[in-house]
C-alpha cells in the first residue's frame, strides 16, 4: 500500500518538475518553463531540480523495498478518490489555455466549445466516480485534440532538428541512399538515432502524413500497456466463473490517472511536437511490462528497445537480473541471445552500409564530449540551464568524470536489486531510480531526458497496484 502511494507521488512530482524545467526557443530566458516564466535560467535552479530527481530516485528504491501483497485498496475514502480522479483537470485547463494562441481560422469558434466540453466531462466523470480507464480516455481525447491544433500551427521544421533529420533519413532510405550521412538543417548534422527510432516514422512518411502521428501512437501505447497490466490483475482477482469485463478501478488505476496528468501537461505536448523520443518511451514501458509480467515476448521488446536507443544499456543489467531470477542461467542466455539478434537485425545492415556515418552519428555525436556536447557548451553554456549536475562539472572542467559516475550509480542500484532477489515485479521501480540518477549526471541535459524515468515509474506504479490493489 505504501509503495503504491509513494510511486504515485514520484510519477506526479517528476512530471510536474519536468514541466516546470522545460523551455522553448521562442521564449529565450524563460525558466522554469515557457509556460510559467518563474525565473531566469541558472546553475542553482538546475542543481536544485537535479537534487529533487535524486531524492525521487531514493524514494523509488524505498518504495520497491516496501511492496507487499496486501488485499486492501490503496486509495480509500470518497474524497480521496474524487481528488485522485480530478488530478488531470488542472493540467487539461492549462493545456487548453496554453494552446489557445495557436487556434486559427475555422477553429476559432469550435475551440472554446471543445475546451469547455472536455473540462466539464472530466469534472463530471470525476465527481460521478468514473473509473480510471474512462478518465484517461477523456484525457487522451482532449490531449490528441490539443496536439493536432498545436501541430497544425507549428510545422516540424520549426523549433528543433529531430523530426527534419528523421524525414531526411527516410527520404534517403527510399531513394536507395544511406540514411547515415550528413544533413544540412541548415547546419551540418549527422543522423544520431538508432535505426528503429527513425524507422518507426516510416508509415506516416509513406502515407504523406505528419510524422508526429507516430508520436501520438507511441504516447497512447503507454496507457494501453498500463491498462493491460490492470486487466491482468483484475482477471487474476476474479472469482471462478466470473466473466464480466473488468472495467473497474483495477484497470490501471492509479497509474492511468497519473498518465492522464502527464499527457495533458504542456511540456508533454511540446515534446511530442519536436522530438523522436516518444518511440523510446513506449518501447521502454512495454519492455518493462513484458518483463514484469513474465510475458513470453519480453526478449522481443527488449531487443527492439536496443535497436532504438543506446539507453537500453541502462535497463540491461536489471532485465538480466530479472531473467536470471525468473528463468535461471540458461533461460537468461537464450533470452539475451534472441534480444541481441533482434537489435542486430536492425543495426548491423546500416552499420555495414555506412560504418563511418553510423559511428560518427549514432555513437560519437553525443558520447565524444569534444563534439556536440563540447561545442554546445562552449557556445551557449547550455548544460547549466536544465535540470542536472552536468553544468557543475562542465564549469569545473571535470566533464569526463560524469560517465564513470553515471555507471557507478547504475551498477550500485543494480546491486541493490540483486540483493532484493531481483523480483521481476520490482524491476520497474529500480529502473526508475537508475534512469533518474543516470540523467542527472549526464553530460548533456534536455528536459525530456527525464521522461524515461517517468515511463518506468508509471509501469512500476501499475505493477505495484496489481500486487496491492
Amino acid at each position: 500500500m505504501i509503495a503504491t502511494r509513494w510511486l504515485f507521488a514520484i510519477v506526479v512530482l517528476a512530471s510536474a518538475l519536468v514541466d516546470f524545467s522545460t523551455d522553448t526557443p521562442y521564449l529565450p530566458g524563460s525558466y522554469i518553463g515557457p509556460f510559467y516564466r518563474v525565473w531566469p535560467p541558472s546553475q542553482t535552479g538546475s542543481t536544485v531540480c537535479a537534487a529533487v530527481f535524486c531524492v525521487l530516485a531514493l524514494l523509488s528504491l524505498r518504495a520497491a523495498r516496501r511492496q507487499r501483497l496486501v488485499g486492501s485498496p490503496v486509495f480509500t475514502g470518497r474524497w480521496t478518490a474524487i481528488l485522485l480522479r480530478l488530478l488531470p483537470l488542472p493540467a487539461m485547463v492549462f493545456a487548453f489555455a496554453w494552446v489557445r494562441p495557436c487556434v486559427q481560422g475555422s477553429m476559432a469558434w469550435a475551440f472554446p466549445v471543445l475546451a469547455v466540453t472536455a473540462t466539464l466531462v472530466l469534472a463530471v466523470g470525476a465527481l460521478r466516480s468514473w473509473n480510471a480507464a474512462a478518465i484517461a480516455g477523456v484525457a487522451a481525447c482532449a490531449g490528441i485534440a490539443i496536439r493536432l491544433i498545436y501541430f497544425a500551427h507549428y510545422p516540424i521544421e520549426m523549433g528543433a532538428d529531430m523530426l527534419p533529420l528523421t524525414r531526411g533519413a527516410l527520404a534517403n532510405l527510399m531513394a536507395g541512399r544511406t540514411p547515415y550521412t550528413t544533413y544540412h538543417l541548415p547546419a551540418p548534422l549527422p543522423l544520431t538515432y538508432y535505426p528503429f527510432t527513425w524507422l518507426a516514422y516510416l508509415p506516416p512518411f509513406l502515407l504523406h502524413l505528419d510524422l508526429r502521428w507516430t508520436n501520438l501512437a507511441a504516447g497512447l501505447a503507454i496507457p494501453a500497456g498500463l491498462f493491460y497490466v490492470g486487466i491482468r490483475g483484475a482477471r487474476r482477482a476474479q472469482a471462478p466463473g466470473q466473466t464480466a469485463w473488468p472495467w473497474g478501478v483495477r484497470a490501471g488505476h492509479p497509474a492511468l490517472l497519473a498518465w492522464a496528468f502527464l499527457f495533458l501537461l504542456p511540456s508533454s505536448i511540446y515534446f511530442d511536437r519536436i522530438t523522436t523520443a516518444p518511440v523510446m518511451w513506449a518501447l521502454l514501458a512495454w519492455a518493462l511490462i513484458a518483463t514484469g509480467l513474465g510475458l513470453g515476448c519480453d526478449w522481443l521488446l527488449v531487443g527492439l528497445l536496443g535497436a532504438a536507443t543506446p539507453l537500453a544499456a541502462v535497463l540491461a543489467p536489471f532485465v538480466l537480473l530479472a531473467w536470471r531470477h525468473a528463468h535461471g542461467g540458461r533461460g537468461t542466455l537464450i533470452r539475451s541471445a534472441k534480444a541481441l539478434l533482434v537489435a542486430a537485425l536492425f543495426i548491423v545492415p546500416f552499420l555495414l552500409w555506412s560504418p563511418r556515418g553510423f559511428i560518427d552519428g549514432a555513437v560519437l555525436w553525443f558520447n565524444d564530449l569534444s563534439r556536440f556536447p563540447g561545442t554546445k557548451w562552449a557556445a551557449f553554456g547550455t548544460w547549466q540551464r536544465y535540470a542536472g549536475f552536468g553544468g557543475l562539472f562542465w564549469r569545473a572542467g571535470r566533464q569526463r568524470m560524469l560517465a564513470p559516475i553515471q555507471w557507478t550509480l547504475v551498477v550500485a542500484i543494480a546491486a541493490v536489486y540483486w540483493r532484493r532477489r531481483s523480483d521481476k515485479s520490482r524491476l520497474a521501480a529500480h529502473a526508475t531510480a537508475a534512469f533518474a540518477v543516470f540523467m542527472t549526471f549526464n553530460s548533456v541535459h534536455w528536459p525530456y531526458f527525464y521522461q524515461p524515468m517517468i515511463a518506468c515509474g508509471l509501469v512500476a506504479l501499475a505493477l505495484a497496484f496489481r500486487r496491492t490493489g
